[in-house]
């Protein structure tokens, strides 16, 4: 379920190319897809209808919608995950919510798994907004609906919700796991890990988008429910990345934190039902 190790790896990679790139606009190797399916939920029992959305330009996302498994359901909740693979490798972080009662829409990205076009974080931006669409059409107004992104899915969708506010009302709680604040800042903190691109932490971080930064928005989720989720030993995003949005995002906010690395939450039962307390509750402890 930890994707830190392969995200890192690939990060460090995909940097070390970076250096020979131009520095301008070059922000793909944020993405490190993969077109292999890793794991079925049939597999384990977990039933899911293979579904497409339509992006803006005509593209066809591939999601995945998971039935909840229980007698009644308590509500749906959208998923965007990292940076790595497909959903095929992140269904494990949240499979475990159809057993608590929630339908579960999991979306990849343009260019991983079964998406059809090339990854691009604008257009990102964009089909997110459309997939946050066709969730909605999918579920009476009444219905509770709910968002889950992790780590370069909590930033994307993060900021999504915080600049769309058509959007966002159609949310009852959002939770944003392992995220980052900026994309320059988080480049800067991988790079400068490396005694081979340390030198080059500046120059590589100033080709990274600065126009989608989590923390200049966050403040703007607020009155949606907001719960940011973030491993103290995470080594990929700091943990003072939650520490800022936490302190920028408006009221009603919550903090998960834990003992442990990068979207690492879900291995624990006591932060899943966390996790399920605060969409039930908006949320998780008294306001700070």
């Amino acid at each position: 379920m930890n994707e830190s190790p392969l995200m890192f790896n690939a990060f460090q990679r995909r940097l070390l190319l970076l250096i020979f790139c131009q520095l301008a606009g070059c922000s793909g190797f944020l993405f490190y897809p993969s077109k292999e399916w890793q794991y079925d939920p049939k597999d384990r029992g977990y039933d899911y209808q293979s579904i497409s959305i339509a992006a803006e330009d005509g593209i066809l996302l591939n999601a995945w919608l998971m039935p909840q498994r229980t007698e009644t359901r308590k509500g749906a909740v959208i998923y965007f995950h990292g940076n790595a693979q497909n959903i095929g490798s992140h269904v494990a972080q949240v499979f475990w919510l159809t057993d608590a009662g929630y339908d579960v829409l999991l979306v990849d990205y343009r260019g991983f798994g079964h998406s059809e076009g090339r990854v691009d974080i604008d257009k990102n931006i964009v089909d997110i907004g459309s997939a946050m669409n066709f969730f909605f059409s999918m579920y009476e107004k009444d219905e509770k609906k709910y968002l889950l992104g992790q780590s370069i899915g909590a930033a994307m969708s993060g900021y999504v919700l915080a600049t769309r506010p058509e959007l966002r009302k159609g949310f009852d709680g959002i939770a944003l796991d392992s995220g980052f604040a900026e994309y320059r800042r988080i480049t800067r903190d991988v790079v400068s890990r490396n005694w081979i691109t340390w030198v080059f932490q500046y120059p590589i971080s100033w080709s990274m988008p600065g126009r989608y930064d989590l923390l200049d928005v966050i403040d703007k989720i607020s009155p949606t429910p907001l719960l940011i989720i973030h491993g103290k030993k995470d080594f990929l995003v700091g943990f003072d990345h939650a520490e800022d949005l936490f302190a920028k995002a408006g009221r009603p906010k919550s903090m998960l934190w834990f003992d442990g690395p990068h979207i690492g939450a879900f291995l624990d039962e006591a932060n899943r039902q966390a996790l399920v307390n605060f969409y039930q509750y908006g949320l998780l402890q008294p306001e700070l």
